[in-house]
């Protein structure tokens, strides 16, 4: 009799984890259509902006799902423990089958394994779900890099592109700096042989002013080159 009242005991105990399976398996259901129909539609989605609206979407239902799971992992382990112990129990009464009767063990397998099996699958379910929102997740955050690197090598292109056209007007305004300063350079010689000429000096001018013009243009471009090496190293000092 003790050995009857402790398999009824443990079976009711068992069936505690049923009911909290049955209010939860519409919302795992309505999850899993969710799932399957973001499944179905990832070949279709376009641009970074649907990609991030569906990870935000599987990452709300791998929320909901680890939410679920934590509320039945108990439920379901105890649920679990306590089949086990009726079983033994069952075991432990050594029944000998009489005609025409059911024996305990057939009452415990037909009336209370399909409950345990129930819990079983939802459980099987959660885990099978989880797996595939987490593939879904990775798969899209694959994606989302790969947009990302497309974009960052555009950016990187155009900042090279912009680079290059910056490095060719700064060689085009060094040009013509240096021309400019030897030009106004040359104008300040002529005036000062002009000056020295009319003091008695006897010069030519022009001659003078033509054979220095080719050596105010070297000491000026040396003089630009130099001053932009001193700049560029200085600035790289700064960074380092």
């Amino acid at each position: 009799m003790q050995r009857l009242l402790e398999i009824e005991t443990y079976r009711m105990m068992a069936l505690i984890g049923l009911p909290l399976v049955q209010e939860l398996s519409p919302k795992i259901r309505q999850i899993e259509q969710e799932t399957a129909q973001i499944a179905r539609s990832m070949g279709e989605i376009a641009g970074l902006e649907d990609t991030r609206s569906t990870l935000t979407r599987l990452s709300r239902l791998s929320a909901d799902v680890e939410g679920i799971t934590a509320r039945l992992a108990y439920r379901i382990d105890a649920t679990r423990a306590y089949f086990a112990l009726v079983r033994r129990r069952v075991e432990r009464l050594r029944e000998e089958r009489l005609e025409r009767l059911q024996t305990i063990e057939e009452f415990m397998e037909r009336r209370l394994a399909p409950a345990i099996q129930t819990c079983e699958t939802v459980a099987r379910r959660l885990d099978s779900l989880s797996r595939r929102l987490a593939r879904a997740t990775d798969l899209l955050r694959a994606h989302v890099d790969v947009a990302l690197e497309e974009q960052n090598r555009d950016i990187l292109f155009s900042k090279d592109r912009r680079a290059r056209l910056q490095s060719r007007l700064q060689r085009i305004l060094e040009v013509i700096s240096i021309v400019a300063l030897t030009y106004y350079s040359t104008v300040l010689l002529m005036t000062i042989l002009e000056a020295l000429e009319a003091a008695g000096v006897p010069l030519d001018v022009e001659l003078v002013a033509g054979a220095a013009t080719p050596v105010l243009l070297g000491i000026i471009w040396f003089a630009v080159r130099w001053t932009r090496k001193t700049v560029i190293r200085r600035h790289e000092r700064e960074l380092d």
